[in-house]
């Protein structure tokens, strides 16, 4: 026969229980401060992720990715697999396997206007949500454009200044001391 329990082990089963409430509280409290500081930053960074699986399967894709394609979340889910999304393979499994990650993978996309994109990727390994590959990537474009322009405008002034016949001499002042900079032709 079961013995019934004396009052202190059932104030001791309640306390118990109380404690497992208490604590149950406490992980509910912080997994949902977390949740919410992860969603704000993945919501708030420029970059975007797409997790996929070994097979190229999207598994998981911030709606930012949207915004580097010109396509609503719902479009880019649409792709189905990131081959079909970045226009080909970016790299090959095996590659990803024995290298763990690759990073600065430069890519080039186009949008949905029929713009070109450039991006710059790293993937990893992981194992989140069913997902295998995690694809952190940064559109560029500005950035390669405002340096094409630099590389032009540099090239145009480098091609001004050595095909001058009179003579140029440029000074800037650094540091309180004035350097001076001649075309080679004329010296």
């Amino acid at each position: 026969m079961d013995q019934k329990p004396t009052y202190e082990e059932l104030e001791r089963r309640l306390k118990d229980s109380r404690n497992r409430q208490d604590s149950l509280k406490e992980t509910n409290f912080i997994f949902n401060h977390c949740e919410n500081m992860c969603r704000l930053v993945l919501e708030n960074i420029s970059d975007t992720i797409v997790i996929a699986d070994d097979r190229g399967n999207l598994v998981n894709v911030l709606p930012s990715t949207g915004d580097v394609f010109g396509f609503s979340h719902d479009e880019v889910c649409g792709f189905k697999t990131i081959q079909k999304l970045m226009g080909g393979t970016i790299c090959e499994i095996c590659d990803l396997e024995k290298a763990g990650r690759i990073q600065n993978v430069e890519w080039n996309v186009i949008d949905k206007h029929g713009n070109s994109r450039f991006l710059l990727i790293n993937i990893v390994r992981v194992s989140i949500d069913s997902g295998t590959v995690l694809y952190a990537i940064r559109d560029v474009t500005e950035k390669k454009h405002a340096d094409e322009r630099l590389r032009k405008s540099e090239a145009r002034y480098k091609a001004l200044i050595d095909n001058m016949h009179s003579g140029v001499a440029i000074y800037e002042v650094k540091d309180n001391d004035v350097v001076l900079c001649f075309n080679s032709q004329v010296l």
